[in-house]
């Protein structure tokens, strides 16, 4: 866009600051930086400086779009800007108000882990499985902290008329988890499931960390699905 006869003209307009506010200036693009993703651009006063793509539209590019490119990057970055934040503030919670996973539960896993790899040598992959482990707590620690975060600020979690607190700034995010709104008549459109009650129940009982017990059905239960 920069290329051709300009007949000395500006081929573009930057964002400066003069006059203790931000304006769109002409300027000439003298080249661009790949290492820093910068274009070098010169003022109408002689002055020089590098600058983003943000900054910087081209007498060629439309201003309307222009201007809603730089709006929607500008809030795609407030948007992961108040996500990091989020998480720094699910992290800061203290640690004692999560329970510790019990040794024996951790053992546990271990256990049935390797009972299922049919390890020769299970002695050579001790380093991987502490490592393994250490990453199950900090992100069980890290579940439990966020469980407690969305209790505090929504209101009536758990009920149908759970709302987000308004005092809070991560509003915005905290929205996915309030409860949907019931359609007319309480009817819904599914699609048929992919496995069987039971196929669903013979592989939940492969997995390390549920017990076997948890899918026997008591007498009732077996009346329900089984009549």
């Amino acid at each position: 866009m920069c290329h051709g006869p300009t007949s000395g003209k500006p081929q573009a307009s930057v964002l400066h600051y003069i006059a203790r506010e931000w304006r769109m200036l002409p300027c000439w693009v003298l080249g661009y930086e790949a290492s820093n993703s910068r274009y070098l651009v010169e003022l109408e006063d002689g002055s020089q400086k590098q600058v983003k793509r943000l900054a910087l539209r081209f007498n060629a590019e439309d201003p309307q779009n222009f201007a809603l490119r730089v709006e929607t990057c500008r809030a795609k970055k407030a948007h992961c800007e108040l996500q990091q934040a989020f998480i720094k503030f699910i992290e800061s919670q203290p640690d004692e108000l999560v329970s510790p996973l019990r040794r024996e539960q951790k053992e546990r896993f271990i256990r049935q882990g390797l009972h299922r790899s049919h390890l020769e040598d299970s002695n050579s992959f001790v380093g991987h499985i502490r490592d393994l482990i250490r990453e199950i707590e900090e992100n069980y620690v890290l579940s439990m902290k966020f469980a407690k975060v969305k209790n505090d600020l929504i209101l009536e979690m758990g009920t149908p008329y759970a709302c987000v607190r308004d005092d809070t700034p991560f509003a915005p995010l905290l929205g996915n988890f309030l409860p949907c709104k019931a359609p007319q008549y309480g009817l819904v459109a599914h699609q048929a499931s992919e496995q069987s009650v039971l196929e669903i129940a013979t592989h939940l009982v492969q997995q390390p960390t549920i017990s076997r017990n948890v899918n026997v059905p008591g007498s009732e239960e077996q009346e329900a699905c089984f009549p």
